[in-house]
């Protein structure tokens, strides 16, 4: 194991809320928060069901997504429950390609990763 990948001592690498879909990053600012369930592996990620551009909050994450820095959230889910935040990837992850459309919901194309 590599010391460069190693969390500090005494500090988070990002903090946020369930159902905030940003969040607060160590040295990185505030990036939008992807979840690892739509993580379709390798470069992919897709999030059926997710437009809708009337609504003002959507079209902010979106926008904040389209800039290239996010972070990718990892999330539980029970039978029956909502998906519930469980903590986070601690790299900052760089995205192109995003697409919001009436199709193909939210997707875009991961590229590459930095530590934070």
């Amino acid at each position: 194991m590599t010391t460069q990948f190693a969390p500090r001592q005494g500090t988070k690498f990002a903090k946020g809320r369930q159902g905030d879909w940003f969040v607060d990053v160590r040295n990185g600012g505030r990036l939008p928060c992807l979840m690892d369930c739509f993580w379709m592996g390798g470069q992919t990620y897709h999030q059926n069901h997710f437009y809708n551009p009337d609504n003002d909050k959507r079209a902010k994450y979106v926008e904040a997504i389209r800039k290239g820095r996010v972070v990718m959230a990892k999330y539980t889910k029970e039978a029956g429950k909502a998906y519930k935040r469980v903590g986070y990837i601690e790299r900052i992850l760089t995205v192109t390609d995003v697409v919001h459309d009436p199709v193909l919901g939210l997707s875009c194309r991961i590229v590459g990763s930095e530590a934070a």
